[in-house]
């Protein structure tokens, strides 16, 4: 897979989503509307950026985005209470 499509937005209710070991090279911001979302994977994908909406996930406790292309985060991680406390860029460029 290497995208997802928008409506995935409308998934509100939500508390898992593991999209581990695609091809993703961007994640679709509607994903900052899943509200409660508790666990997060992106690792093992080809993502150079992450969604600023991504701070606006409040129920989110666990993210893993290692082993990605990511150089920098979005300001708005520091607004989230994730394990660990800050995402490592393990595995990034």
């Amino acid at each position: 897979m290497v995208s997802l499509p928008p409506d995935i937005g409308q998934m509100r209710s939500l508390t898992k989503l593991n999209l581990a070991f695609n091809a993703l090279e961007a994640v679709t911001p509607e994903l900052g509307q899943l509200s409660s979302l508790v666990t997060l994977n992106l690792s093992h994908n080809k993502l150079v950026a992450l969604f600023s909406q991504i701070g606006g996930l409040h129920s989110l406790s666990e993210l893993d985005i290692s082993h990605n292309q990511l150089e920098t985060l979005p300001d708005t991680m520091a607004d989230l209470k994730v394990t660990p406390p800050l995402p490592l860029l393990e595995g990034n460029h």
